[in-house]
C-alpha cells in the first residue's frame, strides 16, 4: 500500500499543470540582450508570457481521477504478467525435475539395473523382458514428454 502511494504521488508530481509568470526583455547599448521578472527603465522592454510546470498543484480531480486509473491499469497488467510467468517457471521446473528423474531411470536400466519399489515400498526384481518393456515405455515418455 505504502509502495502505490508513492507511485500515485510521484505520478501526479509529474504531471503538473501550467502557470503563467511574466518574464521582461530588453536590450542593452551593447546589443546584449537581458531577462528579468522585474520591469526596467529601458523604454525598449518588452513583456513576455512564459509557462512553467508548477509540479502537480493545481491538478483537478478529474485528472487526479484518471492518473490514478491508469496506473492500477498497469499494475494489474503487470501483475498478471508476473503471475504468468511464475506460473510457467513452476511448470518448467517440474517438467525437468521429471525429465531428470527419467532419463536417470533409463540409465540405471541400460547400466544393468533391476530392482524397483513398488507401490507397497517393497523391492522386486525384475526380468530381462519386463526391463526391455519400462525401457521401452520410459524412452516414449521421454520423446513425448521432454523435448
Amino acid at each position: 500500500m505504502k509502495h502505490l502511494t508513492l507511485v500515485v504521488l510521484a505520478t501526479l508530481l509529474a504531471q503538473g499543470s501550467a502557470i503563467s509568470a511574466e518574464v521582461y526583455t530588453w536590450k542593452d547599448k551593447n546589443g546584449r540582450v537581458h531577462y528579468s521578472d522585474q520591469p526596467n527603465a529601458d523604454p525598449n522592454a518588452k513583456s513576455i508570457t512564459t509557462t512553467e510546470s508548477s509540479g502537480g498543484v493545481g491538478l483537478t480531480s478529474k485528472q487526479t481521477a484518471e492518473s490514478a486509473r491508469a496506473l492500477n491499469e498497469q499494475q494489474a497488467k503487470r501483475g498478471d504478467a508476473e503471475k504468468t510467468a511464475s506460473e510457467e517457471a513452476a511448470r518448467k521446473a517440474a517438467r525437468d525435475a521429471a525429465c531428470n528423474s527419467l532419463k536417470d531411470r533409463i540409465a540405471l536400466f541400460e547400466q544393468g539395473g533391476r530392482i524397483v519399489t513398488n507401490k507397497g515400498g517393497e523391492r522386486e526384481y525384475l526380468s530381462d523382458e519386463q526391463i526391455a518393456s519400462e525401457l521401452s515405455k520410459m524412452k516414449g515418455q521421454q520423446s513425448k514428454d521432454c523435448k
